[in-house]
């Protein structure tokens, strides 16, 4: 399940959306918190990717996507989020660039 890409896609949507279906109703705080939450789990599986020793028949489709999305995630992520999806945007990416 962790290789894919339609779960790495869905996470990174949540992560420059704050949340999988756009939903006027939502507040702030659970926008934020969606969106840190689905950036640890992007770091956690690029890190796996990343440090994996063994040979996969998977590319590393984390790196793939957020490369894809990485203008979305910047401006949403770094520009106008919070502190917190700030630093969880530093950590994905250097958990990418490893």
């Amino acid at each position: 399940m962790l290789e894919h890409r339609d779960l790495h896609r869905s996470l990174v949507e949540v992560a420059y959306r704050g949340m999988f279906l756009a939903d006027e109703g939502t507040q702030l705080r659970a926008v934020e918190q969606n969106r840190v939450i689905s950036m640890r789990l992007l770091t956690w599986i690029a890190a796996l990717q990343m440090n994996d020793v063994t040979p996969r028949t998977y590319d590393k489709t984390v790196l793939e996507v957020v490369e894809i999305h990485l203008d979305k995630l910047v401006e949403h992520c770094l520009i106008y989020g919070s502190r917190s999806s700030s630093h969880a945007f530093s950590r994905l990416l250097t958990a990418c660039t490893e």
